[in-house]
């Protein structure tokens, strides 16, 4: 009997890790299924991919659609949490993002509805 319960619990305790990744639970699983959104082309499409891309998943960006006052709160907020780049840079960042994700423009391929806080 004991044998038996050791042999149960050792089987769940091997099985545990494997078990969310064939339900399909994982993040890595959740992130391998979602498309990821394209960002529009256009002047500071890069700046934006080289300064926001290290913290933050395209979807923070393309879910969103802010007023061009919003965007550089939003990107004096960043500055203060340590993004860098030149003043120029930022500007062209601002103008990216108000022009491809302001409040009547359309959202991009895949992006997801929900907004992040």
């Amino acid at each position: 009997m004991i044998n038996r319960l050791l042999l149960v619990v050792f089987g769940v305790m091997l099985l545990s890790p494997v078990i969310p990744v064939l339900a399909g639970l994982t993040p890595q699983a959740k992130t391998a299924n979602t498309p990821k959104p394209d960002l529009p082309a256009g002047e500071g499409k890069d700046l934006v991919v080289k300064e926001c891309s290290g913290c933050h998943q395209r979807t923070v960006i393309t879910s969103q659609h802010k007023s061009e006052s919003e965007w550089t709160d939003t990107i004096v907020e960043m500055r203060n949490r340590g993004a860098n780049g030149s003043d120029e840079d930022m500007e062209k960042i601002i103008r990216y993002l108000t022009a491809n994700f302001g409040p009547k423009s359309a959202p991009a391929k895949g992006a997801q509805d929900s907004q992040l806080p």
